[in-house]
C-alpha cells in the first residue's frame, strides 16, 4: 500500500481526498485543495513527493504549494496505477506499479522490473526489498542503478 502519512517537520502530514492536511499538534491545515494527492514520501531534503491527477504527474511539495516535478504522461508507466512508493535514505524515489517497478533518476523514470509491484521496502544496509504479483525478490540498490 502507498504510504498516506509522513511525519516532517513536526508536522504529520496526510494525503486526502480533499488535498494535503497538516497538523503541528494544536491546528489543521489544508494546503491546495485544488491538488489532488495520492501516496506520499519525503526525501531526505525535506520535500514530499506524491502523484497528482490534475497536475499530470510526480508532484513536489516545499511547505507552501505543489510543483510538478515530472509530467507522467507518455511514459512507460502513464496508465498505471500506483501500488506503492518508497523514498530511499539516499534520497531516490522508487514506485511500485501495476505495470513495473521504476526509479526517478535525473528528470526521468528507468524501468527495474517489469512484472507488478506492490510493496517496497528498504532495509538498514540499502538492501531494498521488492513484493511483486508472483514473488519477492531481493535486491541490492546498487544492482538496479
Amino acid at each position: 500500500m502507498p504510504q498516506f502519512s509522513v511525519l516532517a517537520d513536526r508536522k504529520l502530514w496526510l494525503s486526502t481526498w480533499d488535498g494535503l492536511v497538516s497538523f503541528d499538534g494544536q491546528k489543521w491545515q489544508l494546503y491546495d485543495p485544488d491538488v489532488d494527492v495520492d501516496w506520499l514520501v519525503q526525501t531526505p531534503d525535506g520535500r514530499l513527493w506524491s502523484e497528482s491527477w490534475r497536475m499530470d504527474g510526480i508532484v513536489s511539495f516545499d511547505g507552501q504549494k505543489w510543483n510538478l516535478g515530472f509530467n507522467t504522461n507518455n511514459t512507460s508507466f502513464g496508465n498505471a496505477s500506483v501500488n506503492t512508493a518508497l523514498s530511499t535514505s539516499t534520497g531516490e524515489i522508487w514506485l511500485g506499479t501495476t505495470r513495473g517497478l521504476y526509479l526517478f533518476s535525473g528528470n526521468k523514470w528507468i524501468s527495474k522490473l517489469a512484472t507488478g509491484i506492490n510493496c517496497i521496502d528498504e532495509l538498514t544496509d540499502g538492501t531494498l526489498i521488492v513484493g511483486g504479483d508472483s514473488r519477492l525478490r531481493i535486491f541490492r540498490i546498487c544492482i538496479l542503478k
